[in-house]
């Protein structure tokens, strides 16, 4: 066998590039196109190699492909099932060139279409998704463990941040805030300053109310607030899943510091979005 060479970050076509995964055991990739470019920018597609190791392998002879993972779960319709991927950066010194195949143009233009690749930020990316595939398959109730451990300690963690909020939350601290700063980046500066005044509005119609207002006057408050985003919603396309959750929110918060909850979606019945 070949003795395995160490990597300085640079591999060539036909490597088959062991990736010691952290727990003992060794996956592998093969490189199928190499990137020009500065170490810190050269990058490579490759793909998975099916099977694992002890040890960091010597040499693998004619690797075959692992499936993808999503394939199994039918997120992969019409597309070739082999697990492909790409990273960018140099590689660490302990991915090691452990044997060398030649590959056909056929075998190139399978592993390198967009189709299908994964995409990882660099190489300790690629590892520990390697492992976490590996655990699935071979060490899957100690994952689920981890992960449902994991998941409650997040949960614990949201509700004492959602509990302290609340009970230390007005509406003009709220009144105060800018939410929503974050959607600047994808969606512009002109949709967060509307969503920005639509709710500096509501927040500052309901304090203008006062606690002794009927609950009538204070809903009519929340109608106009969803006429409003509706409206920003018809022009700009802006509300997808995720900031419509983050609007839900900030409504229901509000709505508590008013006596008025969002149970079958009493406040926000009227959203198109």
């Amino acid at each position: 066998m070949p003795k395995a060479k160490v990597s300085r970050g640079s591999f060539e076509v036909g490597d088959v590039v062991a990736v010691p995964l952290g727990n003992g055991r060794c996956g592998a990739i093969c490189v199928v196109e190499v990137h020009a470019g500065t170490p810190a920018k050269r990058s490579i597609n490759f793909f998975v190699v099916e099977g694992s190791w002890d040890t960091t392998p010597t040499a693998v002879a004619k690797p075959e492909p692992m499936e993808h993972p999503y394939a199994k779960a039918g997120l992969l319709p019409g597309m070739d099932h082999v697990w492909k991927g790409w990273f960018s950066g140099p590689a660490p010194a302990d991915f090691v060139v452990a044997g060398r195949v030649e590959l056909s143009a056929a075998d190139v233009g399978r592993y390198t279409g967009s189709q299908g690749t994964m995409v990882f930020q660099d190489a300790e990316e690629l590892r520990s998704t390697l492992l976490e595939t590996w655990r699935e398959r071979f060490d899957q109730a100690a994952l689920q463990a981890e992960r449902e451990e994991r998941a409650a300690r997040e949960d614990q963690a949201e509700a004492r941040r959602a509990s302290e909020r609340t009970a230390n939350n007005t509406l003009p601290k709220m009144l105060g805030e800018r939410p929503f700063a974050h959607w600047r980046g994808h969606w512009g500066a002109r949709v967060v300053k509307a969503v920005h005044t639509a709710f500096r509005t509501a927040t500052q119609d309901l304090i203008d109310l006062g606690e002794t207002a009927t609950r009538a006057k204070k809903a009519a408050v929340f109608a106009r607030l969803m006429v409003e985003l509706n409206a920003l919603y018809d022009r700009e396309g802006c509300i997808e899943t995720g900031e419509a959750e983050e609007l839900v929110t900030r409504i229901e918060e509000l709505g508590r510091l008013v006596g008025l909850d969002n149970t079958d979606e009493r406040l926000t019945g009227r959203r198109e979005w």
